[in-house]
């Protein structure tokens, strides 16, 4: 009976893996009256419900686009892609985020590790020179006790 327990697992995850994708897309969902979109860094499958659409492909640097509507954001920045629905083009402004500026790893990242603090700032920061900081009068404290005081992360380092 262990035997055919065994078997059959085995059996249930080789069908699995053959039929899944080879590479697994998120879906992004569009409405017909879409002008703008924001993305992080990754792989999509782009649809807008209940219509056929012509993607044009466009590849650079930031993302590529196939004309089955497959999305890849490649780096942060911001660009345009276009698609014809009903006989009328029509584009998408596409702002692509980094895994790393998402708003689920901000506010300082775990606390372990070291920041800087200002002479007279209430914020904590990766780099000794942030901004207008002087580097020679910033103080090295751990993040967790720099969160302990009652600083916050600066938004320009996490």
């Amino acid at each position: 009976m262990q035997k055919i327990k065994r078997f059959l697992f085995v059996l249930f995850l080789l069908i699995a893996v053959i039929t899944l994708p080879a590479s697994a897309a998120t879906t992004k969902r569009l409405s017909k009256s879409a002008k703008k979109m924001t993305v992080n860094v990754g792989k999509y499958k782009l649809k807008i419900k209940g219509e056929t659409v012509k993607w044009k492909a466009k590849n650079n640097s930031i993302l590529q686009l196939n004309k089955k509507g497959v999305l890849t954001a490649k780096k942060s920045g911001r660009t345009k892609i276009s698609y014809k629905l009903a006989g009328k083009t029509k584009s998408i402004k596409v702002t692509v985020k980094s895994k790393k500026s998402s708003r689920s790893s901000r506010g300082g990242g775990s606390s372990s590790g070291y920041c800087y603090i200002s002479a007279t700032g209430s914020k904590y920061h990766k780099k000794n020179n942030c901004g207008r900081m002087n580097p020679n009068k910033a103080t090295r404290l751990t993040i967790s006790a720099a969160k302990s005081r009652g600083y916050t992360a600066c938004s320009k380092c996490y």
